[in-house]
C-alpha cells in the first residue's frame, strides 16, 4: 500500500473530539476508468481506478478511514454527478445520481491509480457493478473530502471489522504503529471472506481473530470479542465498524469500562433493510 507522507499542516486541520482531528481538503469531482479488478477474498473484489488528477489524491497520516462518493450508471449507462459548490456537491438529493460511500483502500499518486475494495454481492447498485466491473468501464468519484486523523500514542489498539469495514482494518493494520500493542478482529460470515492482510511493522506486537458468525448472530459475537480484550485497559485506542445494529450495543459495554470518547470510534457502516444508510448520523455519540 502507497501512503504519501504529505505533512498535515499541508491540508485544512480542523478540530474535532477529543483524541480524533479532522482534516478536509477542496472536493474534487472525476469520471476514473477501471484498469483493473481482481478478487481478493470469497467475498471482496478490488477494482483499481485511474483518470483525471488522481496523482494529487493523498491520504492523510493515520486516517485510514478515508472515503469516497461512487456514483454508477443507470439502466442506461449514463453516469449522473452533482456539481460542486462551494466545496460541496450541489442539491445531491434533487439528482438522479446513483452513489454509495466507500473506503479508499489505497492512493498511488505515482501510478496514479485509486484503489477500492467492493463486497461482493447482487442486491444493491454497487455490489452489482463490481461484480460486472471490466477494465474500460467508467466510474463517478467525489472526493476524499475530509479525514478522521486517529491518535498514534496510545500503547494499544482494538481494532474491530465486518465484510464492509475490511478496507478500513487493512489501512489500519498499514498504519507505521511499531511500538504498539495492536488486536485485529474480522467478524465475518467465513473465514474465507478475509483478504491477505498487511504484515506488522518491525517490532509491533499484533494478533488478528477471525469470528465467523452470521448476521443473525453478529452482535452476540461482537460482544464476546470486545469482553475477552479487556474494556478497562487504560491505554487502548477502540476502532470498531460494521452493521449499526450488531455494534450498537459496543457503545455502551465501552462507556461502561470508562473509555471515554477520545479513545474510542464506533462507525456504523450500513444497517439491515436500509438502502444508502448516511453513515455520518450512525457515528459514535
Amino acid at each position: 500500500m502507497t501512503l504519501p507522507s504529505t505533512s498535515l499542516s499541508a491540508l485544512d486541520l480542523a478540530p474535532s473530539r477529543a483524541g480524533i482531528r479532522t482534516v478536509t481538503r477542496p472536493l474534487r469531482r472525476r469520471v476514473l476508468t477501471v484498469v483493473a479488478v481482481h478478487d481478493i477474498s470469497a467475498s471482496l473484489v478490488r477494482v483499481v481506478l485511474a483518470g483525471e488528477a488522481v496523482d494529487e489524491t493523498t491520504l492523510a497520516p493515520f486516517a485510514p478511514v478515508d472515503h469516497v462518493k461512487l456514483f454508477f450508471p443507470d439502466a442506461q449507462g449514463e453516469l449522473h454527478l452533482p456539481e460542486v459548490v462551494d466545496d460541496r456537491p450541489a442539491h445531491l438529493d434533487r439528482t438522479r445520481a446513483i452513489f454509495r460511500d466507500y473506503t479508499v483502500r489505497d492512493a498511488d499518486p505515482d501510478a496514479g491509480t485509486l484503489t477500492i475494495d467492493f463486497v461482493r454481492h447482487d442486491h444493491g447498485p454497487a455490489g452489482r457493478w463490481a461484480i460486472a466491473a471490466r477494465p474500460g468501464d467508467e466510474i463517478g468519484v467525489l472526493g476524499p473530502r475530509g479525514s478522521h486523523v486517529y491518535p498514534d500514542g496510545h500503547a494499544r489498539y482494538v481494532l474491530v471489522a465486518d465484510e464492509t469495514a475490511i478496507p478500513a482494518l487493512a489501512r489500519w493494520l498499514s498504519a507505521p504503529l511499531a511500538e504498539a500493542e495492536v488486536h485485529a478482529v474480522a467478524v465475518v460470515a467465513s473465514a474465507d471472506d478475509v483478504p491477505e492482510l498487511p504484515s506488522p511493522p518491525l517490532g509491533q506486537r499484533r494478533s488478528i481473530q477471525v469470528v465467523t458468525a452470521p448476521q443473525s448472530e453478529r452482535a452476540e459475537a461482537l460482544a464476546a470479542a470486545v469482553k475477552a480484550l479487556d474494556p478497562a485497559h487504560p491505554d487502548t485506542f477502540w476502532w470498531i465498524a460494521g452493521e449499526a445494529g450488531s455494534i450498537a450495543p459496543l457503545r455502551r459495554t465501552l462507556r461502561d469500562a470508562g473509555v471515554d470518547r477520545g479513545r474510542r470510534d464506533i462507525d456504523g457502516y450500513w444497517r439491515v433493510g436500509v438502502a444508502n444508510l448516511d453513515h455520518h448520523v450512525e457515528d459514535d455519540d
